[in-house]
């Protein structure tokens, strides 16, 4: 009869992790049976499971929309707080009723004196700590996730910047080498100084990056007899509003003096050496 404090058994936790995958909708048929099974166990918690998953919906529905705001929208301050207050419950060793502003007592609780309901009305506050805690960690995501989109700018101001900021690079046109690719246009800017470069494409076809991925190869003689791997891309990723494709370059060894850059079509993840023709060609006129 003595009160139960989460993260004592291992088995609380558990039911704890369960009841949030369950709000957050993920769990998998078995951890289903699993949180049945551990619910049969506590069938007086029936009506603070559901007023700790009411909570923890309402605080999901904060999370959702917080995705369709602006990314420099930030979460309010006085919800924040709340949300790092009841995850904190979950992880406390003072009693509930000193620190948790989530707490559930059922009628055997409100009893003076009873033992058991104390330590239903803990675990009932720290049920709903960590579902306040699971979805904290889901906001934190979901506004990582946006303000990281929000931060990476489109393939052609990423490519701006760095032809700004780069001090010196070279440009070399592209010449198609087979047919369906002599409708491609564009150039590749390289810089051996920063070892950095782009590529820029224009009428490149798109490619299903599930059956096949663009390759670029850096020809270096002076370096080695095999092309340098330039990294593989895909079209759509890189695509900018002008309809060019902005990619830059992901040379895995030094270059010292390219003499040409080509693209191969590869199996998705690309290989370490093409036997498959060359799609397109630029030549920097060095031997």
């Amino acid at each position: 009869e003595s009160a139960r404090r989460p993260g004592a058994n291992p088995s609380d936790e558990r039911l704890a992790e369960l009841l949030a995958g369950r709000t957050l909708d993920d769990l998998s048929p078995d951890e289903v049976d699993a949180m049945n099974t551990l619910l049969a166990e506590y069938p007086e918690l029936e009506h603070a499971e559901a007023e700790a998953l009411e909570a923890a919906a309402a605080l999901l529905m904060v999370a959702e929309a917080s995705s369709d705001r602006d990314a420099s929208t930030r979460l309010p301050a006085a919800l924040r707080d709340r949300l790092h207050a009841e995850a904190a419950v979950f992880r406390s060793d003072r009693p509930v009723e000193e620190t948790a502003p989530l707490a559930f007592a059922t009628a055997e609780a409100e009893a003076p004196g009873s033992r058991a309901g104390r330590g239903l009305t803990f675990f009932a506050g720290g049920l709903a700590g960590a579902l306040a805690a699971s979805l904290l960690f889901a906001v934190i995501l979901s506004s990582r996730s946006v303000t990281d989109t929000a931060r990476t700018p489109p393939p052609d101001q990423a490519y701006a910047f760095w032809e700004a900021n780069v001090a010196e690079f070279a440009v070399h046109d592209w010449a198609a080498q087979r047919p369906g690719y002599t409708q491609v246009a564009g150039h590749v800017a390289w810089s051996d100084t920063t070892q950095t470069g782009y590529l820029v494409l224009d009428g490149l076809p798109a490619n299903d990056p599930a059956v096949a991925q663009y390759q670029l190869w850096i020809v270096d003689p002076a370096r080695d007899d095999f092309p340098v791997d330039g990294g593989v891309f895909d079209v759509a990723p890189n695509l900018a509003a002008d309809g060019r494709a902005y990619v830059p370059i992901d040379a895995k060894l030094p270059v010292d003096r390219p003499a040409a850059f080509a693209v191969t079509l590869e199996q998705p993840g690309g290989v370490v050496r093409s036997e498959n023709p060359l799609l397109l060609v630029a030549s920097t006129g060095r031997t």
